[in-house]
């Protein structure tokens, strides 16, 4: 796949990143200290559990390898049952990694209560040859595609599987909501342009991360970690 980067703008859409989940020392084992990250996402904003399992059909596995063909052993990540998105054969899991960005319109009252928000995200059932990889991919959409993420006890995002890089769209069966608890609100009034990790508003940079992970810029005051971007992508 030959990703064309043209920072895309995106007016009247509501930001924030996703947080880590809460860390457990039941969950850790033969991972060096690592979890993998599955943050919660709901079926409706008056559910305290994460939404229902979702179908994921051969339409969707042909998109999820192309976006990862660049990167060695990221489709099988995402496809692999018990290590984050799968928890059996093509039957994912409605979570997402934190450290990445999701997105919600702003001028729809419908999208927000006063403890969640209803993120951007596709049908388990969309024909997915009306989407365009070159477009709909991490790096110019990171708020639809998300990428695969451990953790430690501190907060701080590793790639997972030792180095592997996969990337997931944001699919549901159901809508797909997130608590205010669980995501860092960027500033309402502004609009905002992404390359991957990185975030601008009208060409002024916002959350500028290097090659490593590290943020070299942080004018939005997150305290989330990002996610590490993936080989090759800033020389």
């Amino acid at each position: 796949m030959n990703i064309k980067v043209s920072v895309s703008r995106f007016p009247a859409l509501n930001i924030a990143i996703v947080k880590h989940p809460a860390w457990d020392d039941i969950g850790v084992g033969g991972m060096d200290n690592l979890l993998p990250s599955a943050q919660k996402i709901h079926d409706s904003p008056n559910q305290p559990y994460k939404g229902a399992s979702i179908p994921i059909g051969q339409n969707w596995w042909n998109y999820i390898r192309i976006i990862n063909q660049n990167y060695p052993k990221g489709f099988e990540y995402a496809e692999s049952v018990g290590m984050l998105w799968c928890n059996k054969y093509h039957i994912a899991e409605c979570v997402m990694s934190g450290g990445n960005f999701v997105a919600w319109y702003r001028n729809d009252p419908t999208c927000e209560t006063n403890t969640h928000v209803k993120i951007l995200s596709y049908s388990d059932l969309l024909d997915t040859g009306l989407l365009n990889p070159e477009k709909t991919n991490w790096f110019e959409c990171p708020f639809l595609v998300w990428k695969c993420t451990a953790y430690n006890r501190a907060g701080q995002s590793f790639k997972v599987w030792s180095g592997v890089d996969s990337f997931i769209p944001q699919i549901k069966s159901h809508e797909a909501w997130i608590s205010k608890e669980n995501i860092e609100i960027f500033p309402r009034e502004l609009d905002y342009q992404f390359y991957g990790t990185d975030v601008w508003s009208n060409g002024t940079p916002l959350l500028i991360v290097d090659k490593y992970g590290n943020r070299v810029l942080n004018k939005l005051g997150i305290t989330t970690a990002s996610v590490n971007p993936p080989e090759g992508w800033k020389l």
